[in-house]
This record gives C-alpha cells, sequence and structure tokens, in this order.
C-alpha cells in the first residue's frame, strides 16, 4: 500500500488577523483527522503567504509557525495580489509537498472537501479543481 501523500496547503493572506486563528484551528482539525484516517502524511503542513498585510496577519503567522510543525509562512515585501500570492506560495512548496491545494483563508469554500480532493488525487488525478 502506498504511502499517504504529503499535503501542503496554500493559503494567501492579507490583513487577515481577525480571522487567521480561527481557520488555523479549524484546519488543524481537519489535519488531524486526515491523518488518522491515513489520507494524508503527518509531514503535510499549511503555508500562509502574507501578501502585504499591514495588521497583525504576519506576527500570527510567524507565532504559529515557531509553536506548530504544520503551520508555515511566506511573507512578501508588499502586496502583489491574491492570485500571485497564492503563485508565490505554490512555486515556494512544490518542491517540499506531493500535492498542493489552494484556498482562501476566510475557509468561504467548505474544507471538507479536501478530503475528497486528496482521495482522487491518490487515484491518479493531476489536477482535482472544487
Amino acid at each position: 500500500m502506498p504511502l499517504p501523500p504529503k499535503l501542503c496547503i496554500v493559503l494567501p493572506c492579507y490583513n487577515e488577523e481577525d480571522i487567521l486563528e480561527i481557520t488555523i484551528q479549524k484546519l488543524k482539525s481537519l489535519y488531524y483527522n486526515l491523518i488518522s484516517k491515513k489520507i494524508i502524511s503527518p509531514d503535510s503542513f499549511f503555508c500562509f503567504v502574507d501578501d502585504g498585510s499591514k495588521d497583525k496577519t504576519w506576527s500570527i503567522i510567524k507565532k504559529q509557525s515557531e509553536i506548530s510543525n504544520e503551520v508555515k509562512g511566506i511573507k512578501l515585501s508588499t502586496n502583489f495580489g491574491h492570485q500571485n500570492a497564492i503563485v508565490a506560495g505554490m512555486l515556494n512548496m512544490k518542491d517540499k509537498a506531493d500535492c498542493i491545494i489552494t484556498i482562501d483563508v476566510d475557509l468561504q469554500d467548505d474544507i471538507d472537501v479536501i478530503e475528497q480532493m486528496v482521495i482522487e488525487f491518490n487515484r491518479g488525478c493531476h489536477i482535482v479543481y472544487g
């Protein structure tokens, strides 16, 4: 049986201090659930890309990355825009994970579909769009 893939979830962030810690807790819950089901590797992680925030977004990301192995951060020098932040995260993480999923940090999309996306990846899909 093949090993579960190392998943990276890339989340672009711009002035997200009000919701960031809530998002991290929800993602950690999903993370531990997927690990317990052997759907993802315990080496999986989240990459928060700070797109030039003016608030405490980066300090929250930095603090969480210091206390949680599953939280990584990238700080962009200025605001390059949502799509560019996603690309920056994907390019920086492409050699550190088997698969990458992007999602907005406000979790407006259902994170519970991530499980099925990884299952489809394990079935051989190279791109899964939700």
